[in-house]
């Protein structure tokens, strides 16, 4: 009787065990459908809110466990932010609340990123958001624009956006608001609190939500009374100017010289920032000396391809320089904001350039390549050397055996 009990218990215990923990449904028709959003509380649009929490409520059980994802809080934005969101799992539905609670007389943004699943494994690729005030009505400003990767020239897709608010009263709190640029570095922050506002653009890599050693940002602070527009060109903060950093050897009077950190665009490029010397300290005349895009765009204009992996956007040679954000108020800016992609105004740095000689460079030698007070995105100059080792002349094209038989032979 005694091992019947036990035994029974345990099975209860195994049954309430597994009841309480999410399972993937056996049986049934397939279900290729992810979760729907049935209700969001409180609703979009709601003034004078204090809730206890945000839900976000489904038609069916949704995972514990995010695709693409570490954790459901990874898939919440509450702007504005004060930490790491509490996030909770109640099987159709998910409860958000900000780490330290909801703050006085402010407008909220809170954002369901995609990623969500249901136990069948189908993943929400669409956000869902709600925005309500806990105090007054809903604030009408808004800060837009776009994020670029300013050495590559390419849009910052997925970077963060944070707004922090300046307040006049030192005694009072800064809020962060946030937001993420979408696949073409565009983004919109709206319902910021008004006043002057520090704008930061970053690549976020870790999801620290702040500006981390070797993440490319940049930054600009603004006076904020309804709408700005901000472009920012995000790049790695270095106290190292740029440096020859390997060698591809084009032909025996051309080199294209890749660099450790893309050029200030104020740089002017040309032989006097590079000497090449030869053994016994030999020294190679360069016939001219620039940036590989103006090269390339050159030699394509003639029909002469650039090697793929060489190719960059052109630029001219000497370039104005640009160390200023473009703010402008929004009402300004109507034109632009129509273009589907933003655009890219900025001259976009040199990260390698092409030398030509004025004498062939000799097979199978070491040379060496010095650069003078190149300039990083920051202003820092440095000199710079490297060296290479030109190739073995090619094997000579052996005669075709199906040549024509010597004079006399039939």
């Amino acid at each position: 009787m005694r091992h019947w009990r036990a035994g029974a218990l345990c099975s209860l215990l195994a049954i309430a065990v597994a009841c309480a923990n999410e399972a993937a449904p056996v049986g049934g028709p397939p279900d290729p459908v992810p979760p729907r959003l049935l209700e969001i509380t409180p609703e979009s649009g709601r003034t004078v809110q204090r809730p206890s929490q945000v839900e976000f409520r489904f038609d069916e059980v949704v995972a514990e466990r995010p695709s693409g994802a570490p954790s459901l809080e990874a898939l919440v934005m509450i702007s504005p932010r004060d930490g790491d969101p509490r996030v909770r799992w109640r099987r159709n539905s998910i409860t958000v609340r900000p780490r330290r609670g909801w703050r006085d007389s402010t407008t909220y943004v809170v954002t369901l990123l995609p990623g969500l699943a249901d136990l069948r494994g189908n993943v929400r690729d669409s956000s869902s958001t709600t925005v309500f005030s806990t105090g007054g009505p809903i604030a009408d400003t808004r800060i837009r624009g776009a994020a670029f990767d300013w050495a590559a020239g390419t849009p910052l897709s997925n970077a963060l956006v944070m707004a922090i608010t300046r307040p006049a009263d030192a005694r009072a709190d800064s809020a962060i608001y946030i937001t993420r640029t979408t696949g073409t570095g565009a983004f919109e922050l709206p319902y910021v609190r008004r006043g002057t506002v520090t704008v930061y653009a970053l690549n976020d890599q870790n999801n620290s939500y702040s500006v981390d050693t070797r993440e490319m940002y940049d930054s600009v602070t603004v006076s904020l009374a309804d709408s700005v527009r901000i472009e920012f060109y995000a790049f790695v903060r270095d106290s190292i100017g740029p440096q020859p950093q390997t060698v591809s050897v084009r032909d025996s009077v051309t080199i294209a010289v890749s660099l450790t950190r893309a050029v200030h665009p104020a740089d002017t490029i040309d032989a006097s920032r590079f000497t090449v010397w030869g053994p016994d300290s030999q020294s190679v005349p360069i016939v001219f000396a620039q940036r590989q895009a103006t090269f390339d765009s050159a030699q394509a204009a003639a029909g002469i391809p650039a090697p793929a992996a060489d190719s960059v956007p052109a630029q001219p040679d000497t370039l104005p320089a640009a160390d200023t954000l473009a703010v402008a108020p929004a009402d300004s800016i109507a034109a632009a904001d129509s273009v589907e992609a933003p655009r890219f105004n900025r001259p976009v740095p040199a990260s390698a350039v092409i030398l030509r000689f004025g004498t062939p460079l000799a097979p199978e030698t070491t040379y060496e390549v010095r650069s003078r007070a190149l300039r990083n995105l920051l202003g820092v100059s440095a000199d710079g050397v490297t060296r290479f080792t030109t190739p073995a002349p090619p094997e000579p094209t052996p005669p075709d055996s199906g040549s024509s038989l010597p004079a006399g032979r039939s």
